[in-house]
């Protein structure tokens, strides 16, 4: 079931990750312009800074819009759910392992070819067949992809393949997917035992503010590169998309009025906790985050359903999320510094708002590309 303001929020997420990694530092524009953790002009990361920004609900927006499209898929079986994970997990290591940053001054111009080709792989592997196509030449293709990407992310790495070396934004998002999905799959009879769910969870964060002995058994959960004792955490955000996605599927017509008073309890919520001593924070989030950035993904979706189809662009390019999230940093980007088109826009955008200019151009760019793509019938699937 297609929901057009749920894939106009999962494309507002992407275009704010895109433009908040594109705009200048350096104290170049005000603070509100960035994490509200990392402050101009130095950006450096400050845990006591509390504060709350447009960057700082990119991920929820993403989190709860991953949460809404669960009942909307209407599929549950557990085979699927463990499959979807896998497919979400490994998209996360490839990512990493064919991004050129790291391998610029090693690999010079080779570093953005190589990270095109791997992109080209993921493409190979993720796209949705056409309906013409035959089962033998989607076999071909996917055997080809993985062949390509392969060898890229062995050569740029000298076969020192890690599967601790991944993408974190993506990290997180397969493992909240993981687990909202077996919640929703063991509760779909019962959904209010996913509020119990929400409100056990804020009592064990509580529990881990206030006492320090439980802080550090709850810690014992971290595994380095795989699982971080903070993620369960987000499934406030990731449960709250949910129950917004099945009370949308129950009745589309009135389904704001159903959701307005609750989101407001959710923020009410989150603003006592915030005067709790733990205030509104990312990084290391609070519960005061969690459940005002769930509100705020709500209202941001309830908007968007009352501005209907205007956003066209945004919600198309919300439809291709994985192709979205690394098109600039693995194919557009690389183009450019081939071309040297790239420094010659850098050079005359070093004004703060000439640098402003460019990162919504790149923006745009991005944007207008995935669109293209997706109307074209590109369209990855995980």
């Amino acid at each position: 079931m297609r929901f057009t303001a749920l894939d106009q929020l999962r494309g507002i997420a992407i275009i704010g990750m895109l433009f908040s990694g594109l705009i200048p530092h350096g104290g170049a524009l005000p603070a509100w312009m960035y994490h509200a953790q990392l402050p101009p002009p130095t950006h450096q990361f400050n845990p006591l800074v509390s504060g709350l920004t447009w960057v700082d609900l990119v991920f929820p927006f993403f989190l709860f819009a991953m949460g809404a499209a669960l009942p909307l898929a209407q599929k549950s079986d557990l085979k699927a759910i463990f499959l979807n994970f896998l497919k979400l997990w490994g998209f996360a290591v490839a990512v990493q392992h064919i991004k050129p940053f790291a391998h610029i001054q090693k690999l010079g111009i080779w570093a953005w070819i190589l990270s095109i080709i791997g992109f080209l792989g993921l493409c190979a592997l993720l796209v949705k067949p056409f309906e013409n196509w035959t089962y033998r030449q989607i076999k071909m293709l996917r055997a080809i992809g993985l062949l390509s990407l392969l060898g890229v992310m062995g050569y740029m790495w000298q076969l020192d393949f890690s599967l601790q070396r991944n993408d974190v934004i993506l990290l997180i998002l397969a493992q909240n997917l993981l687990l909202a999905s077996l919640i929703y799959h063991f509760t779909s009879q019962n959904p209010q035992i996913r509020w119990y769910i929400m409100g056990g969870l804020s009592i064990i964060y509580l529990l881990c503010f206030f006492l320090p002995q439980v802080a550090n058994f709850w810690g014992l959960l971290n595994i380095k590169g795989f699982f971080f004792s903070d993620m369960p955490f987000y499934l406030i955000i990731v449960l709250s998309g949910i129950w917004a996605g099945e009370v949308y599927l129950k009745n589309s017509s009135t389904w704001i009025n159903d959701t307005y008073k609750t989101g407001f309890l959710m923020l009410l919520v989150g603003i006592l906790c915030s005067f709790m001593g733990m205030g509104i924070k990312k990084d290391p989030v609070t519960l005061s985050y969690l459940w005002v950035s769930s509100a705020l993904s709500l209202f941001t979706l309830i908007g968007l359903h009352r501005l209907g189809k205007s956003l066209n662009k945004i919600a198309i390019t919300g439809q291709n999320p994985m192709m979205a999230y690394i098109i600039w940093a693995c194919l557009l980007l690389p183009i450019l510094q081939i071309t040297q088109l790239h420094p010659l826009i850098s050079g005359f955008t070093v004004e703060p708002i000439l640098g402003l200019t460019r990162a919504i151009f790149y923006t745009l760019l991005s944007v207008l590309t995935v669109a293209f793509l997706t109307q074209k019938g590109i369209i990855w699937k995980r």
